[in-house]
């Protein structure tokens, strides 16, 4: 399991999950089957982004075609206690 805490999209997350990218790789080859990966940015809005950037990069690197479908985030709004 990875946490993978970022830097609002600072480039050193981009960096980061390259090194990360490349251990999973390793971890891959040596047998692991599955990894759980969690991504937390400062602004939570930003981590989708980051995890599909993620996503691609194993996806590239470990010959694996997982999808993720990058959706723009829904607005909820709260109901009026008076209207």
């Amino acid at each position: 399991m990875l946490r993978f805490i970022g830097n609002n999209l600072d480039s050193s997350d981009f960096s980061r999950a390259a090194q990360w990218t490349g251990r999973i790789k390793e971890l891959k080859e040596k047998g692991l089957q599955k990894f759980f990966l969690f991504i937390h940015e400062p602004d939570d809005i930003k981590a989708p982004e980051m995890a599909a950037h993620f996503l691609k990069q194993i996806n590239e690197h470990l010959n694996l075609t997982i999808d993720f479908n990058l959706r723009e985030p829904t607005m909820h709004l709260q109901p009026k206690l008076f209207t």
